[in-house]
């Protein structure tokens, strides 16, 4: 199984030149009830080389962390977690 946009499926030329009996296929179609991921990498809480401290003493943690937990754990950056809220793009 995969997912697919099935309202820009419609929309193509070719399905519409096709007539109206595949459009109303696509849409009695079996649906599912899905939700958009946000990979760790793509998240605003994600971190790469943070800075945490060692009984004050500041450290360079060369690895990827959720800031989300706060507990400073390694995360993998192509996870993802109910938590997960995108990056705003502000580049």
């Amino acid at each position: 199984m995969r997912l697919i946009d099935a309202d820009a499926l419609v929309s193509l030329e070719e399905v519409k030149r096709k007539g109206c009996a595949y459009i109303e296929e696509i849409n009695n179609a079996p649906t599912i009830d899905a939700e958009p991921a946000v990979r760790c990498k793509d998240c605003k809480y994600y971190e790469l080389n943070s800075i945490e401290s060692i009984d004050g003493i500041p450290l360079i943690v060369a690895h990827e962390i959720c800031r989300f937990w706060g507990n400073g754990c390694k995360t993998d950056p192509s996870g993802f977690c109910s938590f997960g809220e995108r990056k705003d793009n502000e580049d």
